[in-house]
């Protein structure tokens, strides 16, 4: 069988398993933390009784703040790298890096209560915004084929993944007496998620004249979906320790004109006449009005803060429940616009699912007259769970390349002033794992095109952030 015969038997198994990755991910829930003193503490703000950022973290804290502030802004201005050891075969790896910019947090007091038992404020905040890349390229010495003369190939993978999603949210805090209060901070959704990938190999025959022949794989995936949901806090305090406990529901996703998908795919195999007598082959489709669905598990979390004389300690636990599989794309009910002709005779399943994970953040806060110290410790674990596919005959598109896990580090300086607080420092992220292999092996004509593997890579994550917040006091005399 000639090489290029193989390659053409590969494209039938084109959707099986399209994987994608990012920074913060799609089955991470503990990647970004919000407000300046926020994110230096790690996110462990479940008792916490002096930030803003409680409106998203506890509610029921907010009681406890004093004055009037707005957080004007915080910002994450990140680095990141990615390798993928192998990722595309032996000695060929997935690489990625790139400068990102986490808007991260605006939130602030509603004054709509003059009793000091009520707290109304609001907030609107990023929950991701990054795009990644990942590409690799080889250049081989083919067998020969045809008539023997020298031939050379290029094999090449690429990978593109945006994911940009928003929450705006209406807080409520209430006193109940000294030392309970309660609260509920309901939130709106926006989240648009896109990933493609694209492999190809080109042949080159030196004859005369030089014969070129080229198969390419290219798919991409588009959703936008609405959603909402609440946040319910319960919180106990007294001046040196304080507990928290929150229990955030499931995403309900809203069915609008906005819930749309687009499913596109196309392969091609050209000019490969002159050297194996097969004809040009140029196959293409694209589903779009696809209903999308995009589900968030429940999420349990459980915090205390203790205060030492100038230090203060800070403890959270977030558990996230499991997401049973469902259909991310709905390829069943679209607006009717299907076009083109089917790439391959099997129907597409968009699906995703995600296991229960929990996770852990420890902050420390040392205060020095008018400055103080922070630092945290949290774990980011993945809750990325494999899907089987519910018929033989049907291809499975799945978001997510494995499931590892990042630790993250963080110090940094506060500076507190009548009128305002200001917050910098340095958070740094680490993960080594091993995943399956998503990418076609690029040191084959046969495998290049094909993600079907079995063997295991190595993941090395990177990242390194600057922390930037600032919060204004209004009416603090």
């Amino acid at each position: 069988m000639h090489h290029y015969q193989r390659i053409l038997i590969v494209l039938s198994f084109l959707f099986v398993g399209i994987t994608t990755f990012s920074f913060s991910q799609n089955h991470y829930y503990n990647s970004l933390q919000y407000g300046g003193r926020g994110a230096l503490l790690g996110g462990a703000m479940l008792a916490d009784t002096t930030d803003k950022s409680t409106i998203y973290y506890n509610p029921a804290a907010t009681v406890h703040l004093g004055g009037t502030g707005v957080t004007i802004s915080s910002n994450l201005y990140g680095y990141g790298s990615l390798r993928i050891k192998d990722g595309a075969g032996e000695d060929i790896d997935l690489l990625s890096s790139k400068v990102n910019i986490f808007p991260q947090l605006i939130a602030g007091e509603i004054p709509l209560s003059a009793s000091k038992d009520v707290f109304i404020g609001y907030t609107l905040l990023t929950k991701h915004d990054n795009n990644i890349v990942l590409n690799s390229r080889n250049t081989f010495e083919a067998s020969a084929v045809g008539d023997g003369f020298d031939t050379t190939a290029i094999a090449s993978f690429e990978f593109d993944e945006d994911l940009f999603e928003q929450w705006i949210g209406l807080g409520v805090g209430l006193r109940v007496n000294e030392h309970w209060s309660v609260g509920l901070t309901a939130f709106a959704t926006y989240r648009q998620h896109a990933f493609s990938s694209r492999s190809y190999v080109r042949v080159i025959e030196f004859a005369e004249p030089t014969n070129i022949g080229t198969a390419d794989i290219s798919q991409q995936v588009e959703s936008n979906t609405l959603g909402f949901l609440w946040k319910f806090g319960l919180q106990w305090h007294k001046p040196h320790f304080s507990m928290g406990l929150t229990l955030t529901t499931p995403k309900l996703s809203v069915d609008t004109f906005a819930d749309k998908g687009v499913i596109d795919r196309e392969f091609f195999a050209l000019n490969l006449d002159e050297l194996i007598g097969e004809d040009d082959l140029i196959l293409s489709d694209r589903q779009q009005g696809v209903k999308t669905t995009h589900r968030r598990p429940m999420e349990l979390g459980l915090g205390a803060q203790y205060e030492l004389q100038k230090t203060k300690l800070y403890l959270s636990i977030q558990h996230h429940f499991k997401q049973k599989a469902y259909q991310l794309l709905d390829t069943e009910q679209t607006d009717g616009d299907i076009t083109g002709e089917l790439a391959v005779d099997q129907f597409v399943e968009v699906k995703d699912a995600s296991s229960s994970v929990t996770n852990v953040n420890v902050g420390v806060e040392h205060q020095l007259n008018k400055w103080a110290l922070l630092g945290s410790f949290r774990t980011n674990f993945s809750a990325y769970e494999d899907i089987p596919t519910e018929e033989e005959n049907n291809l499975l598109v799945t978001p997510g390349i494995g499931k590892f896990n990042t630790y993250y580090l963080t110090f940094g300086l506060g500076r507190y002033r009548k009128q305002s607080s200001t917050h910098f420092g340095i958070e740094y992220g680490r993960s080594f794992n091993k995943i399956p292999r998503f990418a076609g092996d690029l040191t084959t004509l046969e495998s290049a095109l094909s993600n079907i593997t079995e063997t295991d890579v190595s993941v090395n994550f990177f990242q390194l952030n600057l922390i930037v917040g600032y919060t204004h006091y209004i009416g603090r005399d």
